[in-house]
C-alpha cells in the first residue's frame, strides 16, 4: 500500500516502514513540520534526497505522469483547511472529483452526499442549505468534515487523515468516527491512516497499529 525504503530528507534519515492494506494506522510525528513533511512525501509533492516511496507497489518517482494520476485516484485526503475551492459552493466542492473523473452523475453523487450527511446528523431540511453555502462561511473543522464527505464519495482504497476531529462537537466527532469505521470495513482492503503531532488528539482512534516518526528514524 505505502512503503518507505531508506528515505532520507531532513530530519528523516534512512527511514523504512510499510503501511499494509486493510488496516487502520495512527502515525505520530514529533512536530507539525515532521507531520506535514510525511504527508508531502506520501502524496508525491516532495522528492526525498535518497530512498524510494512506493504506493500500491509503484515507485512514485519513476512512474509516468498518467500512471501517477491513476494512483492518486485511489487515494482520499483530509487536510487541515479541507482543500476546498473558495469560489465553488460546498456541494460543488464535494462532487467535483466524481464529475471530473466521470464516476458518478451529479444527481447520483448528491443523493449519496445526502446519505453521508444524514449519518453525520444532518436533517433533510438542513442538507440543501448546507450544500449551498460557500467554504469561506465555514469554520476550519467543518471544512474538514466537507473534505471527509468528498473523500468518501470517491470510495478510495486509502484515506489519509491529517487533522479531522480537532474542534468538532463531541456528538459530531462520535458520528464521524463511526462513519469512518463503517467505511473502512465496508470493502476488503480499505486502509485508513490518521496522522498527528499530538498523540492526545488520536486517543479516540482504534488503530491496528501505531507508527511513530522519530526524526532520525522510526519507532513502532
Amino acid at each position: 500500500m505505502i512503503k518507505f525504503k531508506n528515505i532520507t530528507l531532513w530530519p528523516f534519515r534512512a527511514m523504512s516502514f510499510e503501511i499494509k492494506e486493510g488496516r487502520l494506522y495512527k502515525v505520530l510525528a514529533k512536530s507539525d513540520f515532521e507531520k506535514n513533511l510525511f504527508i508531502k512525501l506520501v502524496l508525491g509533492i516532495i522528492k526525498p534526497e535518497d530512498g524510494q516511496i512506493f504506493l500500491f507497489g509503484k515507485d512514485l518517482w519513476t512512474v509516468e505522469k498518467d500512471e501517477f494520476v491513476r494512483l492518486f485516484k485511489r487515494v482520499g485526503t483530509i487536510i487541515g483547511n479541507g482543500g476546498l475551492i473558495s469560489n465553488l459552493r460546498v456541494g460543488e466542492n464535494i462532487i467535483l472529483p466524481t464529475w471530473y473523473h466521470g464516476t458518478l452523475k451529479p444527481q447520483e453523487a448528491l443523493n449519496r452526499v445526502s446519505l453521508i450527511l444524514a449519518k453525520l446528523g444532518f436533517k433533510d431540511s438542513e442538507v440543501s442549505e448546507y450544500l449551498a453555502r460557500t467554504p469561506g462561511s465555514l469554520p476550519a473543522h467543518e471544512k474538514r468534515v466537507v473534505s471527509l464527505v468528498r473523500a468518501m464519495l470517491t470510495e478510495p482504497e486509502l484515506i489519509i487523515f491529517d487533522p479531522l476531529i480537532e474542534g468538532l462537537d463531541p456528538e459530531i466527532m462520535k458520528k464521524a468516527l463511526h462513519l469512518i469505521e463503517e467505511f473502512h470495513t465496508q470493502e476488503r482492503g480499505r486502509t485508513s491512516v490518521f496522522i498527528s503531532s499530538e498523540e492526545q488528539s488520536l486517543e479516540d482512534i482504534r488503530a491496528d497499529e501505531t507508527i511513530r516518526l522519530a526524526g532520525g528514524g522510526l519507532s513502532e
